[in-house]
């Protein structure tokens, strides 16, 4: 899944989801 994706790209932009 893009699960990782996400967070790390969440973590790297500095989002929220």
């Amino acid at each position: 899944m893009a699960t990782g994706i996400v967070k790390w790209f969440n973590d790297s932009k500095g989002f929220g989801f």
